[in-house]
């Protein structure tokens, strides 16, 4: 189980649900916040401010090969996986006010999805 430790400045951390036994997963100065694991749990998906706003990133449950996929200057938020994993959707402020975007779960590549506002998290 992968959770938010620490109180000003969370940490992504795993939890083994058996044994109760828990590891930093990705330790930083800046925030970690909203993760969520891939269909297939081969991957985390989480955002964090880590280059000074809000970014999502990719990493495996062994802690390597942490990646920023959003890389843009605007807020981006709230991630959620496509059911085949193939699609990571999320929030962004990127073109005004804040929108739904779908990105490729391997590259990027981020596009909008409609033109109206979204008011609530993406499931």
């Amino acid at each position: 189980m992968a959770v938010l430790t620490g109180d000003e400045q969370p940490d992504l951390t795993l939890v083994n649900i058996e044994s109760g036994e828990t590891r930093i997963l990705a330790s930083h100065p800046a925030p970690d916040i909203y993760p969520t694991w891939s269909p297939d749990g081969s991957r985390l998906a989480f955002v964090s401010e880590r280059e000074g706003n809000r970014e999502i990133y990719l990493i495996s449950p062994d802690g390597t090969g942490i990646v920023n996929l959003t890389n843009n200057p605007a807020y981006d938020s709230n991630p959620v996986w496509s059911p085949s994993g193939r699609y990571i959707a999320f929030l962004s402020n990127r073109d005004g006010g804040l929108a739904l975007y779908v990105m490729d779960a391997n590259s990027g590549n981020p596009m909008k999805i409609g033109e109206s506002s979204v008011i609530s998290q993406p499931a």
